[in-house]
């Protein structure tokens, strides 16, 4: 049988207290108080047991003896209701030092921390017009809401009020979105929070993911129709104008081709390698370069002729040593439009829709040509290699089965790589095919 044995100290008074010699002393009252006597300090602690292991729970300095059986009594409280007062001390602490850390910082004052730490650092190769978006959408879609919000406060609910208004616009809404990820996750790496409250809001926003499937395609000009496209284009010689006719030919993403730079152009190979910010499949070993035409290349020399100076980076050059944005591109398509109705009352739209073309709907107007059973090239080309032509990012296996190093489309030129068994015999070998009638020439 175990046997128990409680040690009962009488309390003691301050009187007593402050006669005690150097040393440690039971004061009573509580079971456990002490102080520790010293030299110059004194100071009161709290010994007990817990989990067989003893802890020593100091008190804070300057404290009366009262003031001190007060805060020993409702340690001893917490210990009979099963909670560690010390460890329970350090998690407040910790969540005080925190706060303290980050004093009243609302997520506006941390989305200006980020904004400034990925300015200080380079991240924005064109900081003036990044800055102006990534401020516009601040303003617009997300101060409103929670600008004013302490950051730890934010949740999913909060996150899922600022995504339901623009999710009509799933293309907004995935940039707002995104905005919001990038700046909690940066406050949750300098530790102003401990979780992501984007992630929070998935389940709220999942019934709209399913419900918004469908896909629009973007509005495109029958194949039959581009030379003709392309003849206005040339005739006109404008930056606008040359922008678009390259894009045409070399099925580009509008983007990789409004800022491409002269750095970027291997005129000797007649090689357009695309940045991987450019591009829109990210990730490592992805194949970024095009193999360019004739009248690619003939409209990159006209650019360079027309070049202003050697500081122009730009290819197709706003005019202001900048590059052309998605909605001065689109206005110029725009202009091109109302021209063409002016004369004949249709311009340049989609058949079967009646919308006005995008720039990107002409890499539907290649698509749809490559399937043509009318020319024939439905059996001349294979549907998957189309794809890959186009440089969607799910086709790698067959740039694999293929032994592909480039992006193909409109490209004249062929080259095959060092191969391996049967393939062995095209090993090195070069082909070119012959290019439509009307692109033969670019008209001078």
């Amino acid at each position: 049988m175990l046997e128990v044995v409680v040690k009962i100290v009488q309390p003691l008074t301050t009187k007593q207290v402050k006669e005690l010699p150097i040393g440690v002393h039971n004061v009573g009252g509580v079971v456990g108080l002490c102080i520790r006597k010293q030299v110059t300090t004194s100071r009161y602690f709290l010994r007990y047991l817990w989990s067989k292991k003893t802890y020593l729970l100091n008190l804070p300095r300057g404290i009366g003896l009262g003031e001190a059986r007060k805060i020993a009594f409702e340690y001893r409280r917490q210990l009979e209701q099963g909670v560690n007062p010390k460890i329970q001390l350090v998690q407040h602490l910790e969540e005080v030092a925190l706060e303290l850390a980050i004093k009243v910082k609302t997520f506006s004052d941390v989305a200006q921390e980020w904004i400034e730490y990925r300015d200080e650092m380079g991240y924005w190769n064109t900081r003036e017009k990044v800055l102006v978006v990534v401020k516009g959408r601040l303003e617009k879609y997300i101060y409103p809401v929670i600008g004013s919000k302490k950051i730890t406060e934010v949740d999913g609910y909060d996150i899922s009020k600022i995504l339901l208004p623009v999710y009509t616009s799933r293309s907004m809404c995935s940039k707002v979105k995104t905005l919001l990820n990038n700046i909690f996750k940066w406050s949750c790496l300098k530790n102003y929070r401990t979780s992501n409250p984007v992630d929070d809001a998935h389940e709220l926003m999942t019934p709209l993911d399913i419900k918004h499937k469908e896909v629009r395609n973007q509005p495109s000009l029958d194949y039959r129709e581009v030379p003709s496209l392309m003849t206005d284009l040339l005739e006109r010689r404008d930056n606008a104008s040359l922008m678009l006719a390259f894009s045409i030919l070399t099925c580009a993403r509008s983007k990789a081709v409004r800022m491409m730079k002269w750095d970027e152009i291997d005129f000797a190979n007649q090689v357009w390698t695309i940045p991987e910010e450019h591009d829109k499949v990210k990730g490592e070993g992805r194949f970024r370069t095009i193999m360019l035409n004739p009248q690619s290349i003939e409209i990159l020399s006209l650019m360079k002729d027309q070049r202003t100076g050697t500081d122009d980076e730009y290819v197709f050059s706003n005019g202001r040593g900048g590059f052309y944005s998605d909605t001065q591109f689109i206005s110029h398509i725009k202009k091109l439009h109302e021209s063409k109705f002016a004369v004949d009352g249709i311009g340049w739209v989609d058949r079967k829709t009646g919308l006005r073309i995008t720039q990107h709907g002409f890499r539907s107007s290649f698509k749809t040509w490559s399937l043509s059973d009318e020319l024939g090239n439905n059996k001349k080309y294979d549907r998957e290699v189309v794809e890959y032509y186009l440089l969607h990012s799910k086709q790698d296996r067959y740039k694999n089965a293929y032994g592909l190093n480039h992006q193909l489309l409109h490209a004249y030129r062929i080259t095959f790589p060092a191969l391996e068994g049967p393939l062995s015999v095209l090993s090195g070998k070069e082909f070119r095919a012959p290019l439509p009638g009307e692109f033969q020439k670019i008209p001078n």
